[in-house]
């Protein structure tokens, strides 16, 4: 009888080995599918706005209900099949086990090598053996599942990632914000270059402004300034230092920016403007709120500081989501400044008020400002303009140069 329950053994480990893989690929194509369904609700629910203006909110629910009927549920499908002809197998196979010892054991009795007891004894024996086999089966196959779904939802691990960090990159200092590009090759496709040879020196606490059409490249200076990308030749530096030989978070960590498309948590307004500096004070917040004039707003609220702004800021207008974020800016107190067309998406009257207090920013602060910009005119306290096209600088100047010549 151990002979016959080492056999058994065996086959059911191998017949375990064989069918867990496949349950375990079904699974994490179940929860992709679903994954993709959870993805295309929540595109929805965020363009909810454009679903109500284009009367599209039928076409949508058809859409969703295409995906379920073509994709998840024939994969969900699969996988309860699959798991139900994975229970039949091992079933069928304690059903075997069982039988088997019971009629050798009632074979061994009849003729006088056992007894009631033996039979008896052997037939609780297995069925406890069989229940503990049949729970742990269930178990694994929970398990299998399990990681299945894990697969799914790490599977963003495996998309590869360029290294732009070195090994022992170490933390850089930022005191002065001078910033040197020299000899910069860029391109996303070697078809299509972005910079080539693209040379520029910003001093210390220099206030530049930079234009050009859209594509010309704006964005993509910022976004190898922050080491977004790494630039396919030549060299950027920050206080002489090579911003390649150190980490992207303590280079990012020194540079403060204001983008054009504001981001908020759903978090309290002191914990939105708090962001831009660690364990900063509810002085230090207000300090920082009343020179980006959104104070008195804040003040004027039920819970003041304390107000939840809701996601991705919704409860706050444009121009109040902006000063949060020049708010941040102020508080991090950083020896270089980014706006990144700061004011673009405001309408007149509020770009004017915001830019009020981008103006007292530039003013008063002694770090080095980057502005991006459409209009020459959001650019009058820049110490120079610069207008990049074809991957150069077209042309610079002065404010007044530049407004004059596009006049």
């Amino acid at each position: 009888m151990l002979f016959i329950s080492i056999v058994w053994g065996a086959i059911f480990v191998m017949l375990m080995w064989k069918m867990s893989p496949p349950m375990s690929d079904l699974s994490k194509k179940s929860s992709d599918s679903l994954y993709s369904v959870f993805g295309n609700i929540a595109d929805t629910i965020t363009n909810i706005f454009s679903l109500f203006n284009f009367a599209k909110s039928k076409n949508e629910l058809q859409r969703i209900e295409n995906q379920l009927d073509k994709d998840y549920i024939p994969s969900y499908k699969s996988t309860g099949m699959y798991n139900v002809y994975y229970n039949i197998v091992f079933d069928t196979l304690g059903i075997i086990f069982f039988a088997f010892n019971l009629i050798f054991i009632v074979y061994l009795h009849s003729i006088g090598q056992a007894t009631t007891g033996d039979i008896v004894f052997t037939f609780a024996v297995t069925d406890r053996f069989i229940d503990c086999i049949s729970r742990f089966t269930g178990s694994l196959q929970g398990v299998i599942s399990y990681v299945g779904s894990l697969k799914s939802s790490l599977s963003i691990l495996d998309v590869p990632i360029s290294d732009i960090d070195k090994l022992q990159a170490l933390p850089i200092k930022i005191t002065k914000g001078k910033i040197i590009f020299k000899d910069i090759n860029f391109y996303y496709e070697p078809s299509k270059n972005i910079f080539v040879n693209f040379n520029l020196t910003i001093k210390s606490g220099q206030k530049i402004g930079i234009i050009g059409t859209s594509g010309a490249g704006k964005t993509t200076f910022i976004a190898i300034l922050l080491k977004n990308f790494k630039i396919n030749s030549g060299n950027i530096t920050i206080d002489d230092q090579n911003i390649y030989d150190y980490t992207s978070e303590s280079l990012r960590n020194q540079i403060s920016i204001i983008p054009q498309e504001i981001m908020l948590f759903n978090r309290s307004l002191a914990e939105n403007i708090g962001y831009g500096k660690e364990n900063s004070s509810l002085i230090e917040i207000i300090k920082a709120a009343k020179k980006a004039n959104i104070h008195n707003f804040i003040d004027s609220l039920p819970e003041k500081y304390n107000t939840f702004v809701g996601e991705r800021g919704i409860k706050l207008s444009g121009g109040q989501r902006q000063r949060i974020a020049i708010a941040r800016a102020i508080l991090k107190n950083a020896q270089i400044i980014i706006l990144d067309e700061a004011t673009s998406s405001l309408d007149t009257e509020t770009e004017r008020e915001v830019q009020i207090s981008i103006d007292a920013i530039i003013k008063e602060s002694k770090a080095t400002v980057i502005a991006i910009a459409h209009r020459t005119s959001t650019l009058k306290y820049m110490d120079k303009i610069i207008e990049i096209g074809n991957g150069k600088i077209i042309r610079e100047g002065s404010f007044d140069e530049i407004c004059g010549k596009n006049s």
